[in-house]
């Protein structure tokens, strides 16, 4: 279209076109090993909540188009209540939730290991 209005006005154009970050997918089976390992070490099942997909952009996607992979949030509003958006300057976490998503991250992988590691015969 672009080189049509062109040649009709006698015009030249150069287009540059970066499609930016993909959409994220994630891998349905390895998310559910994830939701079954946060709600174990939870505790709490309502603690644990599925969103549905939006529109934000995520650069982990570049790496989830590689491998299967599954993204998870960590709630880390300030008891407070008051934080900017996520990477803004304005952004404000509650370090105290930095030992859970530790302690979550850790059942992930061991979880993993052990239920992949049995489905491999080892």
């Amino acid at each position: 279209m672009i080189s049509a209005v062109c040649q009709g006005v006698g015009a030249k154009f150069n287009l540059s076109y970066y499609y930016g970050t993909p959409a994220l997918y994630n891998d349905p089976r390895l998310t559910a090993e994830a939701v079954t390992s946060a709600r174990r070490i939870l505790g709490n099942p309502d603690m644990v909540i599925e969103e549905k997909p939006d529109m934000g952009g995520e650069d982990f996607s570049v790496f989830a188009q590689q491998v299967p992979a599954a993204m998870l949030y960590l709630g880390v509003v300030p008891k407070t209540g008051s934080t900017g958006t996520l990477h803004s300057p304005t952004f404000t976490a509650d370090e105290e939730a930095i030992p859970l998503g530790v302690r979550l991250m850790s059942a992930f992988l061991t979880d993993y290991l052990r239920n992949h590691a049995k489905a491999a015969g080892r």
